[in-house]
């Protein structure tokens, strides 16, 4: 009798385990808080999904200051920038507000402060922004909002003095632990001055920006974890990039023998993610298209692509007469 009792109550632990494990799969595997305290990434969800519940074109501003995901830091950052109640520059490093967000595992600095890596959704594009939060007594709570460069409020559009932009560059140190994806990339900074520039149009300041991309990461960067397929051997091959209607055009030279295993899985994946998101960062591209010596078949081929998606269109490269902004 005993062994039999036994043998149910073992059968009933391992069933009541089984149905916790499926339970806690389905709900992301991810804890919620850890010996009671509210994990970084949990404290970056609550906050932001009272700003993507609302429908209405401006954000109300008194929600921030009521939450308790934040500090009063953050509070007094968030209200000495927002105008007119319009706080998605300020929350989402963004003009517009984004459909939704995913929201990446934290990186820690110490047992004090952690970093959030957010992606900004808006359909057929996207943005990046960290989020950095200390711990509050025992709670984990923003304190800062780190825009790309390319991406902070900045008074006047003159074409004068020097802008801070942002190049992506991959980097494992800051994946997550247990974490492999070629699609992530993380910005650093680097200046333009606008006075070298010959117009005022995005396309000038797109060609800059590209250039020293394919420039590749700096020694320095290199030495913190920051990976590219570009470096100085790769510092020439923009032929040209025009910008029109939110598409992007980017003329390569025959980059074939430079970097060969760039149509290789990751290496091909890290091209594109480190250009997408250095042109899309600052939301007037939405989509790159890309071409070799003028042909955007060669360039998909060559990269086993094929001519999907209608991108091998060659007259947006060939026809000078058409316009770009």
């Amino acid at each position: 009798m005993n062994k039999k009792l036994y043998i149910s109550v073992a059968v009933v632990f391992v069933t009541l385990m089984v149905i916790g494990y499926i339970v806690v799969k389905s709900m992301g595997g991810a804890p919620v808080r850890v010996e009671g305290v509210l994990l970084p990434a949990k404290a970056v969800e609550l906050f932001y999904e009272n700003y993507l519940q609302k429908e209405e074109d401006k954000i109300v501003m008194d929600i921030y200051k009521e939450s308790p995901y934040v500090t009063d830091t953050f509070k007094k950052s968030v209200n000495s920038s927002a105008k007119d109640a319009i706080l998605y520059p300020s929350l989402f490093c963004s003009e517009n507000k984004p459909l939704g967000i995913n929201i990446h595992d934290p990186v820690y600095e110490g047992e004090d402060k952690a970093y959030v890596q957010v992606d900004n959704n808006f359909g057929e594009s996207g943005s990046i922004f960290s989020i950095e939060l200390i711990k509050d007594r025992k709670n984990w709570k923003i304190d800062k909002v780190i825009c790309p460069a390319g991406l902070q409020p900045t008074e006047g559009n003159e074409l004068t003095g020097e802008e801070k932009v942002s190049l992506f560059y991959s980097n494992e140190n800051l994946f997550s632990e247990g974490t492999s994806d070629c699609r992530l990339v993380y910005p650093v900074e680097r200046t333009i001055d606008r006075t070298k520039l010959f117009d005022s149009s995005y396309r000038e300041k797109a060609d800059a920006v590209l250039r020293m991309l394919f420039e590749g990461p700096t020694s320095g960067e290199k030495s913190e974890g920051y990976s590219s397929p570009f470096s100085d051997q790769t510092a020439g091959i923009l032929n040209t990039v025009r910008v029109w209607q939110g598409t992007a055009y980017v003329d390569l030279t025959d980059l074939r023998s430079v970097i060969p295993n760039i149509s290789a899985s990751c290496a091909g994946v890290q091209f594109f993610s480190q250009i997408d998101k250095t042109l899309m960062q600052d939301g007037k591209v939405n989509k790159v298209i890309y071409a070799i010596n003028g042909s955007p078949e060669v360039f998909y081929e060559f990269m086993q692509y094929g001519c999907q998606d209608n991108v091998c269109d060659p007259t947006p490269f060939s026809d000078p007469s058409l316009p770009s902004e």
